[in-house]
């Protein structure tokens, strides 16, 4: 079988291959661009592989010293009986899994993050598609604006190739901020910022858990030192010790 010329221009491209870009384009710049055609997505920084180790970390180093420490505790023999042990025991242990839950969402969820799809990445703009088409590259073009009445083709984004929502809805008026994050290397909508501990971006779909978790830490600080206070009211000396005192100043009394 008889097979084309392989020639090829200065860049490298086929000449046959070359052409046919040039005609696709000139008639229909985004003729034919489909996901699978799109560059490969930014790759993420090492920030965002590092964060969320050193957060577990911490989380389960605070965790083991305020859950096994109040137990240690609350095993000392004043101030509670069986069943207050337990119910303490238990408030830790579950203000511990909370947080353990709500961190594991935070970490894993990808919660806001824009994906590419075919709702999402297309239609492609013009100018975008001349890029994909030519080889070109993205990084000296600004995010493009869409319609201006769309209610989810607000901004595309020319690093994650997806189009934003818009950052007031034009039918609601409901405010939304969408970001491109430099660290996690995607759009997020409902963006409020990037936490450095979690190492993952906050938005509105999981704030809650970021406050969850704070607030897991106050609540299990609070309930350790209201232990404490407990054991410190009820605390007695042993009566060795009691009556080793009352000998020594009994002695002192009459020695004077």
């Amino acid at each position: 079988m008889q097979s084309w010329p392989s020639r090829r221009s200065d860049d490298g491209q086929p000449l046959l291959g070359r052409l046919w870009s040039a005609a696709a384009s000139w008639i229909s710049p985004a003729y034919e661009i489909g996901l699978a055609d799109l560059p490969a997505l930014q790759a993420r920084s090492p920030e965002y592989w590092s964060q969320p180790c050193a957060a577990v970390c911490t989380i389960l180093v605070v965790s083991y010293i305020l859950v096994f420490g109040t137990q240690s505790l609350i095993s000392a023999p004043c101030g509670f009986d069986a069943n207050s042990r337990l119910v303490v025991s238990s408030l830790m242990w579950t203000w511990a899994i909370i947080a353990a839950m709500s961190t594991l969402y935070i970490i894993v969820g990808r919660a806001g993050e824009i994906h590419r799809s075919h709702e999402t990445s297309l239609p492609i703009p013009d100018a975008v598609a001349k890029q994909i088409r030519a080889a070109g590259s993205l990084e000296q073009m600004s995010n493009l604006p869409g319609p201006d009445d769309s209610r989810t083709h607000g901004t595309y984004c020319v690093r994650c190739l997806v189009w934003r929502p818009p950052a007031v809805d034009p039918v609601t008026k409901v405010r939304q901020k969408s970001h491109h994050c430099r660290i996690c290397q995607r759009c997020f909508v409902g963006f409020d910022h990037h936490c450095d501990f979690f190492g993952r971006c906050i938005v509105q779909a999981n704030m809650p858990c970021f406050m969850i978790t704070i607030s897991m830490l106050w609540v299990a600080l609070l309930t350790s030192g209201i232990a404490l206070l407990v054991v410190m009211a009820s605390w007695q000396p042993p009566e060795d010790y009691v009556a080793a005192t009352s000998t020594n100043t009994s002695a002192s009394s009459l020695l004077t």
